[in-house]
């Protein structure tokens, strides 16, 4: 998938309550376990972005 795309993608979650619920469940995980939410963000998307 173009990178174009996956951020089209991305961004249209945002607008939903579903694909919100989703992401804040996400970001939520990745701060009880302590990560840096920009930079895991950041790198789950270059990793997915790198396998389409």
């Amino acid at each position: 998938m173009r990178e174009h795309a996956t951020q089209r993608r991305i961004m249209d979650c945002f607008r939903n309550g579903k694909g919100t619920g989703i992401y804040e469940t996400v970001l939520a995980s990745w701060k009880k376990q302590g990560c840096n939410l920009s930079k895991t963000l950041g790198e789950t998307l270059a990793q997915e972005w790198t396998k389409s």
